[in-house]
């Protein structure tokens, strides 16, 4: 096998010696070298040198190895091209994030070919386990609300169609003609529902959870003040026994 020729090692040859025509003799160009030889005398083989010194070092190592290199040139590059296309063919690492969501997809996927199959209870099933993922997903709950529907499933069919507009759900038109729903709207509980914006009717336990959740809510100003208690804090202008006497007070 022949020994490889060195890029650099031919540019220094050639600057030094390149009167001489020593590089050309280290690249097996025999011939060139007796030619260097010849012109000595002139002068012409000493600028031939330097212009193939720049000429060397100014070269892509790529370039030198396919003129000079050839036969082991071919064989590295040809197998770090080989590595470089497996390597570009490597799926990319799918994060939790991106499993999460294919599922989701998945699973509404599903729902709607069973759906569509008249598999209602594999359809439900599919739609619930979507929900645990995107429990505000507002088509799924629409799907649902459908499914309940056409199991004569009153309760749980209003409850998603609630969500479904609590979610962002405004196709009206649908909520009103969807075949799926025609069941629904037979129910005498409809027209109050219709009435309401397509919402259900607080129940009174339910307006007084609102009431104390909003009552419970510190006024701005007072959130205000824990955030500076709590910045002098994490600073170390307070110690944790004035940080609490201060809160106490604010708290009464």
């Amino acid at each position: 096998m022949k020994k490889v020729k060195d890029k650099n090692v031919a540019a220094v040859l050639a600057l030094v010696f390149g009167w001489a025509g020593l590089h050309r003799f280290y690249l097996g160009q025999v011939g060139l070298g007796i030619l260097y030889l010849f012109l000595m005398g002139s002068g012409i083989s000493f600028m031939l040198g330097l212009i193939d010194a720049v000429a060397f070092f100014v070269m892509d190592r790529e370039n030198f190895d396919f003129k000079y290199n050839r036969q082991a040139a071919r064989t590295y590059y040809r197998r770090r091209s080989r590595s470089r296309a497996v390597k570009r063919n490597v799926p990319k690492h799918r994060t939790q994030g991106d499993r999460t969501a294919a599922k989701l997809r998945h699973l509404i996927k599903e729902g709607k070919s069973k759906f569509k199959g008249f598999d209602y209870d594999g359809a439900i099933e599919d739609f619930e386990e979507a929900l645990e993922i995107s429990p505000n997903n507002p088509a799924v709950h629409f799907n649902l609300a459908c499914l309940y529907s056409l199991m004569e499933d009153e309760e749980r069919a209003f409850r998603h169609l609630n969500q479904a507009v609590a979610q962002g759900f405004q196709d009206f038109n649908r909520i009103e003609n969807h075949e799926a729903l025609a069941w629904l709207r037979t129910r005498e509980s409809f027209e109050s529902f219709r009435q309401n914006g397509y919402r259900l009717k607080r129940t009174v336990s339910e307006r007084k959870t609102k009431v104390k959740e909003e009552e419970d809510v510190p006024p701005a100003d007072l959130l205000d003040q824990l955030h500076r208690l709590k910045e002098l804090r994490e600073r170390g202008m307070l110690t944790e026994k004035e940080y609490r006497k201060e809160l106490a007070k604010l708290k009464r």
